[in-house]
């Protein structure tokens, strides 16, 4: 268990990042030299904006990653220090954080969970400076490619691929209903859901995009209870899921339609209160539910406290990327962006949803998916483990 003074610095960090947008996080190990040169690491999170629910878990998984570092005697025998800055779930403020964090902070790595438009604002800033590797650790919609970019979370092809074929052969039906946002993610996850669900021997035989922050589903359901599909997949953020489940189990939909969800975690699921039950998940960590994931939940609240920040599939991208770009500066024995990229492919992270790999080819992540069920309780029980997911032929390098 953290001490008390763990846990008191642990609130004033939050309270620091979100009065000033960047905090200094370093390791209370002692195990170093005082007048060791530290290795900065700059991570760009979501602390503010509408995103804002995700920020803390985002900020505590890389804070876990460095400490649990920092313990093994840091890298190359330097300690870690991370550089957090919060990009208020804005582009332009995120292309204003990489050029501090890179050109004034002189971190040797940047990591960033944050929107596709954030990751698009930062590369051109990691492409100029041509000295810094970037990873970002998000879901997303797929298909973005850098050469000085890793990627770390699901994509379209690890989350419908697999599970199109496994629900049509344990729950019976192939008929399938599309409810998406109207933006690149939910319109580039629909392609592949076009042709994940006829490859399957499924039917697609309806498909919606609605606008953020979306209120009213009324009309969508009608249609949706008109042409009775078995499946309701949604892509949608999680304040419009919280408005559509509700609305959904409200009208009784629930007893004879699937709702599957691609984006949602606790706090969303806690919102919707009993319109989650029976909601369908793929993702590649629920909490507490395997013995990978509970070891490291046990870990996580010992080293930062039982009221940290909850952890979900979509914070702990950045967690296994940190401990994977760790590995492969070990390997290289360098903090070279070309060592460290050669190195990074070589080496693997077993971490709370498994193992964990970046390709040499694609710049992707592959690891464990598995497909949650919400119980009544509301919290998600793992009903199939597809294994590692291999993302496809996101990139090509």
């Amino acid at each position: 268990m953290a001490s008390s003074s763990r846990r008191a610095g642990f609130g004033r960090a939050w309270l620091c990042a979100a009065t000033i947008g960047i905090l200094l996080v370093g390791s209370s190990d002692t195990g170093f030299p005082q007048d060791a040169a530290v290795i900065k690491v700059g991570a760009i999170v979501q602390l503010s904006g509408a995103a804002a629910f995700l920020g803390p878990s985002e900020e505590a998984a890389y804070r876990m990653a460095i400490t649990e570092i920092n313990k093994k005697g840091g890298l190359l025998g330097r300690r870690l220090e991370l550089v957090v800055a919060d990009d208020a779930t804005d582009a332009a403020t995120a292309n204003t954080d990489a050029k501090r964090l890179i050109n004034d902070d002189e971190v040797a790595v940047l990591f960033a969970s944050s929107t596709s438009a954030s990751r698009e604002a930062i590369i051109p800033v990691v492409t100029r400076n041509r000295k810094t590797l970037f990873f970002y650790d998000a879901i997303y919609e797929g298909h973005a490619c850098d050469p000085h970019m890793y990627v770390m979370g699901e994509v379209p092809e690890t989350q419908i691929s697999p599970i199109v074929p496994h629900l049509q052969e344990t729950m019976g039906g192939n008929s399938w209903y599309f409810v998406g946002d109207d933006y690149n993610w939910p319109h580039d996850t629909a392609t592949i859901a076009e042709k994940a669900i006829p490859a399957a021997g499924g039917k697609l035989i309806g498909e919606k995009f609605v606008p953020i922050g979306t209120t009213d589903f009324s009309a969508m359901l009608q249609d949706i209870a008109s042409l009775k599909p078995k499946f309701v997949l949604l892509i949608l953020l999680p304040s419009d899921a919280v408005a559509f489940m509700k609305q959904f189990h409200n009208q009784g939909l629930h007893k004879t339609v699937q709702p599957i969800a691609t984006l949602v975690e606790q706090s969303a699921i806690s919102a919707m209160g009993p319109a989650s039950e029976g909601l369908l998940i793929p993702a590649g960590l629920f909490p507490d539910t395997t013995p990978a994931a509970k070891t490291f939940e046990k870990a996580y609240q010992e080293t930062l406290g039982v009221n940290a920040p909850k952890q979900n599939f979509i914070a702990i991208n950045g967690y296994d990327a940190l401990h994977l770009w760790a590995l492969a500066v070990e390997k290289a024995k360098s903090l070279d962006l070309a060592a460290v990229s050669e190195a990074l492919p070589t080496v693997s992270w077993d971490g709370p949803r498994g193992t964990v790999r970046y390709s040499a080819k694609t710049h992707h992540a592959t690891f464990p998916i598995y497909l949650g069920r919400i119980g009544a309780d509301g919290a998600p029980e793992v009903i199939k483990d597809f294994g590692p997911v291999d993302p496809g032929p996101q990139c090509s390098f």
